[in-house]
């Protein structure tokens, strides 16, 4: 197993869960436009867990029961190494409430047709 232990950023990935669906959002065209679970930074001073709690607030207005997938993965982007980590947060299904500066759209998918990555991750937040 490859194993990464110097990273200069951690962040966050979670898993946004009503029932049997995931929620994406899609990010505007100028962060990427491509589809995603609600994803951010770790900031300074800050658990992992309590990012993962305001990202979910920040981008989709919910709060929910969260808990770690205890798995996480490494990744460069712009010269920089990352540690992401998951975790799936549990919610009742209500209005998505996006960060307009963020995203454009979302939609609650279930795992058929997904990437082997995302369904990898959305396999473990089933549990």
């Amino acid at each position: 197993m490859l194993y990464q232990k110097h990273f200069d950023a951690k962040k966050v990935q979670v898993w946004v869960r009503a029932g049997e669906s995931f929620l994406f959002l899609h990010t505007k065209p100028e962060r990427g436009g491509r589809w995603q679970p609600v994803t951010g930074h770790v900031e300074k001073g800050e658990t992992e867990w309590d990012a993962a709690t305001r990202e979910v607030f920040e981008e989709t207005g919910f709060s929910g029961m969260l808990r770690s997938l205890e798995m996480s993965f490494f990744y460069q982007a712009r010269g920089l190494w990352y540690r992401e980590s998951g975790f799936v947060m549990l919610v009742d299904p209500a209005p998505v409430i996006l960060d307009s500066h963020e995203h454009d759209a979302s939609s609650w998918q279930v795992q058929e047709g997904l990437y082997p990555l995302q369904r990898c991750m959305m396999q473990q937040a089933a549990l």
